[in-house]
């Protein structure tokens, strides 16, 4: 692999630093805090994964149910978005998911993170419903789903 290769790894608590980074920059509201992060990361039903290619570049964590799971939060820094990175995220917390025999995988994205809903059509998520004020006063989200199976 070269050195300058992007690397999807499992990230652990000594990635708090990057990964409270990533979800600054890459969310103007409803990010979650370092105190949420570390929850995550310590949670047995929870996994992340960092991006990195020579510094951690995005995020995503992924919270297991029985059968299903969601994408907790996915995040790239701005300067690292359109070159594959959140595509290579999503395969990977797929990929973790059907390994772990998980039928459905879902995630909550705003209506004006029209960047973010393309891509997820684009990997065959589908729209299931709006959940009003989910990001705070008139900040509405898209419950977007795909059947893994």
């Amino acid at each position: 692999m070269e050195n300058n290769a992007l690397r999807i790894r499992r990230a652990g608590i000594w990635d708090i630093e990057a990964l409270d980074a990533v979800e600054r920059a890459a969310f103007n509201f409803g990010r979650f805090s370092r105190t949420i992060i570390i929850g995550f990361l310590k949670h047995p039903d929870s996994v992340t994964y960092v991006a990195e290619q020579d510094r951690v570049l995005g995020s995503i964590i992924i919270f297991f149910h029985e059968k299903s799971a969601e994408i907790a939060s996915i995040g790239v820094l701005p300067e690292a978005r359109r070159r594959g990175i959140a595509t290579a995220l999503m395969k990977k917390a797929e990929e973790h998911a059907l390994n772990r025999g998980v039928r459905n995988l879902s995630l909550h994205v705003s209506v004006e993170n029209i960047s973010a809903i393309k891509l997820y059509v684009k990997l065959g998520y589908q729209y299931e419903s709006r959940v009003p004020d989910y990001y705070g006063r008139g900040k509405d989200a898209y419950v977007m789903s795909k059947s893994l199976l």
